[in-house]
C-alpha cells in the first residue's frame, strides 16, 4: 500500500468510530454462535436480493450486516450477531471492505 493509500486509510478509521456510534446499533458477536460473545456495533440494512431456487427467480429478504474489523478480526459463516430485537446467523462467506476496515456479511434472522 503507497502512502497517500495509507493515508487514506487512517482516516477512513477515523470516520468509522462516529459513524458507527450514530447508526450502528449495541450488538454481541458469537463466534460459531456459541460463548458469551464480544460487545460491538453493527449497523444492518434489509435489501431485497433476487435469487434462483430451482429454475424460479425469488424475491428474498437478507439482511446485510456491517462490523468494523478493529472489534471482531476474524467473522465467519456460523457466527451469530444479537441486537436487543434480534438475533442473525452469518450465512455465506463475510468479506472485507475496499478499506480492510469493515465486514460486510450476510444474514438471515433467527429466533433467540
Amino acid at each position: 500500500m503507497g502512502r497517500a493509500a495509507g493515508t487514506c486509510v487512517v482516516i477512513a478509521a477515523a470516520h468509522l468510530a462516529p459513524l458507527f456510534a450514530a447508526l450502528g446499533q449495541p450488538a454481541t458477536w458469537r463466534a460459531g454462535g456459541d460463548g458469551d460473545g464480544v460487545a460491538t456495533r453493527v449497523i444492518i440494512s434489509a435489501p431485497d436480493m433476487v435469487a434462483e431456487v430451482f429454475g424460479q427467480r425469488d424475491v428474498v429478504a437478507i439482511h446485510r450486516l456491517k462490523l468494523r474489523v478493529a472489534d471482531i478480526s476474524a467473522l465467519s459463516g456460523g457466527d451469530t450477531v444479537s441486537t436487543a430485537a434480534s438475533s442473525y446467523l452469518i450465512i455465506g462467506q463475510p468479506m472485507r471492505d475496499a478499506t480492510r476496515l469493515l465486514w460486510i456479511a450476510e444474514a438471515v434472522e433467527v429466533e433467540g
